[in-house]
């Protein structure tokens, strides 16, 4: 009798529906909603950023000088004591810079590829030189060496540029400032 208990009781939790809450979307879509709020009303003054606005066709890199209520303020790098109030309903993208870094990596990976296959190249037409030839030819050279020391001169070179990083902040869809 017990089995008979057993079995019921599993094929009743079974067959009742599960609730499933939308709190979990619910929080997601809050919070969501609250960074991008707080995205464009942090952005502080003097920040290094770059706009696009509707009428232009490059973006330009500045500083932001402060916001009103609908109105940003940039000092463009280009003339620093010049300052233009742009309409928040005019910008099409703002990007906040997040620094510079070097371009060692890059540097790196491209003087090891480079000088890899340069030795690579060079070694194939040297064989290919000594086969047609009777005499004994010894290229000397070895790819690995070469690889190595194109990486540390690439990185070297790379080291000398650097990247900006950007990030997008998201405006709101009114284009206004809270005050």
């Amino acid at each position: 009798m017990t089995t008979t208990r057993t079995h019921r009781k599993r094929t009743e939790r079974m067959a009742r529906p599960r609730r499933r809450t939308g709190g979990a979307a619910a929080l997601f879509l809050v919070l969501t909603a609250a960074t991008a709020q707080a995205q464009v009303s942090t952005i502080p003054s003097g920040a290094r950023a770059r706009l696009l606005e509707s009428a232009a066709r490059f973006p330009s890199v500045g500083t932001i000088s402060g916001m009103a209520r609908d109105t940003l303020f940039f000092n463009p790098e280009s003339n620093p004591n010049r300052r233009i109030a742009y309409a928040l309903a005019n910008i099409n993208r703002l990007e906040l810079s997040q620094g510079r870094k070097t371009a060692l990596l890059p540097g790196m990976v491209a003087g090891l590829v480079t000088f890899g296959l340069g030795a690579l190249i060079y070694n194939r037409i040297e064989s290919f030189s000594c086969e047609t030839t009777a005499s004994h030819c010894d290229t000397g050279l070895s790819p690995a060496p070469l690889a190595v020391i194109g990486g540390g001169s690439g990185g070297l070179i790379g080291s000398f540029f650097t990247i900006e990083r950007w990030q997008r902040v998201t405006l709101p869809q009114n284009r206004t400032v809270p005050r």
